[in-house]
């Protein structure tokens, strides 16, 4: 067994342990990181984690290195210690579980990939997947978009979410927060997914089926059927639809603060047609958008990877290879009202949203 020499550095003004195997030399911790009680703390005597790199509605997720792997630098996720409801609801368990269970099925280049599992010190469960270098798309998101980058980004975006949907499993949390964006030769964006926190798993072997349909997911980006506990491919496809007039426009493409509300705005349609907020996107692309956002799934792409092929051709001047359909005029942008603000005025509901019980009793036509 190789010998490991454990050492002190100073990192931003605090000690952080270094662990480096002969003949290796020690990475530089990561900026940003947000100090805690796992610190230092070597998981299965081989995970040395550094801080804090967030949290979500469910897990948090740390900053590690493989001490026997070149001291390469991973992501370990434990269930959200500070969360009375997280630790003792079992939902919140259950669906930590499923994470893993989604990205052990899970093998595609554009999706986050699981290494290993293990229990903390305090005996709370935990899983390490990679570390990706880069950013979320969020920090992209800021105005309107360039075609081409918005082209490269919802193609490798489509390819993702159809081999997750091949094995069966539903993100339901799609958005910018949770797409992460690296940047390798020559300024070329590689995409990861990541956060299936509240993926739905066909054929799961952890989850029932009460716990398929409960209403969880990020409001401005959630698909009707979604808000009334029947998620599906689909409800991901709308989802990237959203997305991407988010991107293109510089605005959601709704504005709502409850679920009833934003499910209401749903029936009526978009309010601002892409066109009237930018004029040089084609008819080809807004009725792309709208397509990708209809309100009957099965009016929708049924495939996550033809949305994304069609959209990237049509933004480049080539023609999509999917037939479009026509949908109903959008509200015209001088009738918008106080709830379609300019981009950045109003909150956008990145928080996850867990119940929604108002909406799940409604029938789809209601």
């Amino acid at each position: 067994m190789e010998t490991k020499k454990i050492s002190d550095q100073e990192d931003g003004g605090r000690k952080t342990q270094v662990v480096t195997p002969f003949g290796t030399a020690p990475i530089p911790a990561a900026p940003s990181l947000k100090q805690t009680n796992y610190d230092g703390a070597l998981l299965k005597d081989r995970y040395l984690v550094e801080g804090e790199l967030g949290r979500g509605g469910i897990g948090v997720v740390y900053l590690a290195r493989d001490t026997q792997l070149m001291n390469r630098r991973v992501v370990v996720k434990v269930l959200l210690e500070d969360s009375t409801n997280a630790l003792h609801n079992p939902w919140f368990k259950k669906k930590f579980e499923q994470e893993i269970e989604a990205l052990v099925r899970l093998d595609h280049p554009g999706i986050v990939g699981v290494l290993d599992a293990g229990t903390m010190p305090d005996g709370k469960e935990f899983f390490v997947m990679q570390y990706v270098e880069g950013g979320p798309l969020r920090k992209l998101v800021n105005g309107q978009m360039d075609f081409a980058q918005v082209a490269r980004l919802v193609r490798q975006i489509g390819q993702a979410l159809n081999a997750a949907h091949d094995k069966g499993i539903v993100h339901r949390d799609l958005k910018p927060e949770n797409i992460m964006v690296q940047v390798v030769n020559d300024n070329e964006e590689m995409l990861k997914l990541i956060d299936f926190g509240i993926a739905s798993v066909k054929d799961s072997k952890v989850a029932t089926n009460a716990e398929k349909t409960k209403v969880a997911g990020a409001l401005p980006y959630m698909a009707p059927e979604q808000l009334r506990g029947q998620p599906e491919a689909s409800s991901d496809i709308w989802a990237l639809g959203a997305m991407a007039y988010e991107m293109l426009t510089g605005r959601l493409p709704f504005y709502a603060e409850t679920l009833v509300q934003l499910y209401e705005m749903q029936k009526r349609g978009v309010q601002a047609s892409p066109r009237s907020l930018r004029p040089d996107i084609s008819p080809a692309v807004e009725n792309i958008l709208f397509k990708s956002m209809a309100f009957d799934p099965a009016e929708r792409y049924q495939r996550a990877k033809d949305l994304g092929e069609d959209l990237a051709r049509a933004l480049t001047g080539e023609t999509p290879t999917t037939a479009q359909i026509s949908s109903p005029p959008a509200t015209p942008v001088s009738a918008r009202t106080s709830e379609s603000p300019a981009y950045g005025t109003m909150r956008t509901h990145s928080a996850r949203t867990e119940v929604g019980a108002e909406i799940k009793s409604r029938p789809a036509s209601a």
